[in-house]
């Protein structure tokens, strides 16, 4: 009995029962509310090993696993993960289901990615997002001339956030984690990341590849109640995700954790007191190549520090609205969203954003979903032109006008102005309009954008099913005008709405109301 006494203390110190009780500040809820779920769960699993010997049959036809399966290591598909568990002491093979029954998994997608260390904890050594061809972007012309080798370290998405994600670039001294029991050794070193082979300095290609990777995750990550940051927390507590883009030849003679893998972390340990024992995760970013490839390989792992297990790695549509899930892998992909299984030939059926959402909270809504009264002024210079300035030029958001985000698959944002006679033209362009270093876009968003005219009636609209962003062209008389945007699926390409959220920048013009500005605009040229 004592080895499963010893699993029930784990258990309920993984669940800080504690933690669940009391008075919490807006935006906890369900975040508490998933941690007593999972807890439940894990009890459950508990108390059924407690009262009897552990099971020796495998669950017959069983694809996918959790809500307390599997119940012993012979469940699991034969291969390595299933004998790695069963050559463990008793207490570590306790521990090992243990953390098994807390997350959902499948024995297609996941199993054979999925590990086990020698104290039972679960890990995942993603080698099938490897790609040894690919090469790292060389020194194109940066879409982010905002970030400089002088800031490229405090890049910040959203400062003042309950939640971290800490970006790290600049190498590490691993020591006194999970990692370090795993391989044997008291430290490990990781280099920073450098693709010139000039690790001692910044160049100009170096900085806008680390800029693009921060942006790219930042943008899976902007509907959240997250910081994603390239700034060393210092502090490594439940709430931050550790995420270190590194080599995969260590700086020492010790070899790093997987290092045939594209990205290796442990799963499931955000929001719990040890979290930062087992991390950071770590994202070999020579086994990766290209900006766009090690930002997907780090959103992806990032997911299953929350929770989140594979999904099927299929691919749809083709060109601009070619799909692919983030918890799947397809580099090729020009969009990339996180995924509930509704897609074809999907097996896991996992609620990403509905887990994410219990893990970090969700940001408030930036614009009014409906009325023209309360809609968000579009903001024009003296001849009519809208522009919006994206994270890559102004990394600190001085200027936040023009832009907006779909926080949720049912968010509408509005935005509202009034315009002469003329020509309305209005362009509404995912977060790929921030990076475009690399060839793969990689946002998440599909855009949708509609005007309506004072008496609410719609009078044009855009949603290009080759493309994720919108144009409008209407002549319009003068008036007050309301342009929605919200996010969409597409058809053509098979994915679905529920993934289409992230951020967008408005551009283009409108009729100035008042000709004599118009006059004015024209004579200070």
């Amino acid at each position: 009995m004592g080895a499963r006494q010893d699993w029930l203390q784990e258990s309920l110190h993984r669940c800080n029962i504690t933690a669940l009780t009391g008075i919490y500040k807006q935006g906890e809820i369900m975040k508490r509310t998933r941690s007593l779920l999972k807890c439940i769960t894990l009890l459950i699993g508990v108390l059924a090993l407690s009262a009897g010997p552990l099971s020796q049959t495998a669950v017959a036809g069983s694809q996918f696993f959790g809500n307390g399966a599997p119940k012993s290591s012979a469940d699991l598909p034969a291969g390595e993960l299933r004998e790695s568990i069963g050559s463990l002491p008793a207490s570590a093979q306790l521990r090992a289901l243990q953390w098994l029954q807390s997350i959902d998994f499948s024995a297609q997608d996941d199993v054979a990615y999925m590990n086990v260390d020698p104290q039972g904890s679960i890990y995942y050594a993603d080698t099938f997002m490897t790609d040894t061809s690919a090469k790292a972007d060389g020194a194109a012309a940066s879409s982010m001339p905002g970030v400089t080798a002088k800031n490229v370290f405090k890049l910040h998405s959203q400062p003042g956030a309950a939640n971290t994600i800490f970006v790290d670039f600049d190498g590490a001294t691993i020591s006194g984690k999970a990692w370090n029991k795993q391989v044997k050794t008291s430290s490990l070193q990781a280099k920073p990341y450098d693709t010139d082979g000039n690790p001692e300095s910044l160049s100009a290609s170096e900085v806008s590849s680390m800029a693009e990777i921060w942006e790219r995750i930042a943008e899976d990550f902007a509907p959240f109640d997250v910081d994603v940051t390239t700034e060393d927390p210092k502090q490594y507590g439940q709430n931050v995700a550790w995420v270190l883009i590194t080599d995969s030849e260590p700086r020492g003679k010790q070899p790093l954790p997987s290092p045939t893998a594209g990205s290796t972390t442990y799963m499931n340990v955000f929001g719990y007191p040890q979290a930062g024992y087992y991390s950071p995760a770590l994202i070999y970013h020579n086994n990766l190549g290209s900006a766009s490839a090690i930002a997907e390989a780090s959103s992806h792992s990032i997911g299953h520090i929350m929770g989140l297990s594979h999904d099927t790695s299929v691919g749809t549509g083709k060109g601009k609205v070619s799909w692919a899930p983030i918890m799947g892998v397809n580099h090729t992909n020009q969009v990339t969203q996180w995924s509930k299984g509704d897609y074809r030939g999907a097996v896991n059926m996992q609620d990403d954003i509905g887990i994410l959402v219990g893990a970090l909270g969700i940001r408030r809504d930036d614009h009014d979903d409906s009325r023209f009264d309360s809609g968000t002024p579009l903001v024009t210079d003296l001849k009519g032109h809208i522009k919006a300035i994206h994270p890559g030029i102004d990394p600190d958001n001085h200027k936040a006008e023009n832009r907006g985000l779909i926080e949720d698959q049912d968010d509408i944002d509005v935005f509202v102005f009034n315009a002469g006679k003329g020509m309305v033209d209005i362009t509404v362009t995912p977060a790929w309009q921030a990076y475009q270093q690399a060839p793969n876009r990689g946002a998440n968003l599909d855009v949708h954008i509609a005007l309506f005219n004072a008496s609410g009636k719609k009078i044009a609209e855009s949603d290009p099913a080759d493309e994720t962003s919108s144009r409008l062209k209407k002549q319009v008389a003068p008036g007050r005008y309301k342009l929605e945007v919200r996010g969409v699926g597409n058809t053509a390409s098979a994915y679905p709405r529920y993934g289409s959220i992230g951020q967008y920048y408005i551009a283009g013009s409108v009729p100035p109301s008042d000709g004599k500005s118009t006059t004015l605009a024209k004579s200070n040229n």
